[in-house]
């Protein structure tokens, strides 16, 4: 029984081995991946950081753009205001707020499109920081538990092979 269970012993050295060889190779892609990722996570928060100064211009436009509108809207009220009270003289009065009339719609409906435009914006930071925090440090975590076990059974399956081969 001890010459089968030796014989036994000696078969499986060079299996645990062969083993081993390729759950160290498994490893050093993990790591290699690991070292990706941290690489691309650095990549993807600079990119989040480009679109959050972004966010923050837009919404600095839009504050201004709102301002000449809510100016344009008041000229254009004061020039009628005005026009009424000339009587025969309101022509040339009246074509100008006609004009500021049409810049005005014009300069609304481009605050219209920027105010959606930075709530679409808005939308992707919030969805970019969702994806990033998957991407977090944190999110690692579990996988360098995995390999830490790994290592550790490997270190494991290391002795077993050694005693088997003495």
């Amino acid at each position: 029984i001890a010459q089968i269970a030796g014989a036994e012993l000696l078969n499986l050295s060079p299996m645990i081995m062969s083993q081993e060889r390729v759950l160290t190779a498994q490893l050093t892609r993990i790591e290699g991946l690991e070292d990706e990722c941290e690489a691309e996570d650095a990549k993807v928060q600079a990119s989040f950081a480009g679109i959050s100064g972004l966010m923050q211009l837009v919404g600095e436009h839009l504050v201004r753009s709102k301002a000449v509108r809510d100016r344009l809207q008041l000229l254009m009220f004061n020039s009628i205001v005005e026009a009424s009270h000339l009587g025969t003289q309101a022509d040339g009065i009246l074509e100008i707020s006609k004009s500021i009339k049409r810049i005005s719609a014009a300069w609304a409906e481009i605050t219209t499109q920027s105010e959606e435009a930075t709530r679409e914006i808005g939308t992707l930071v919030e969805q970019s920081s969702s994806t990033l925090e998957a991407f977090s440090e944190g999110s690692y975590a579990g996988l360098r538990e995995a390999r830490n076990e790994t290592e550790d059974g490997l270190a494991i399956l290391r002795e077993a092979a050694h005693v088997a081969d003495t």
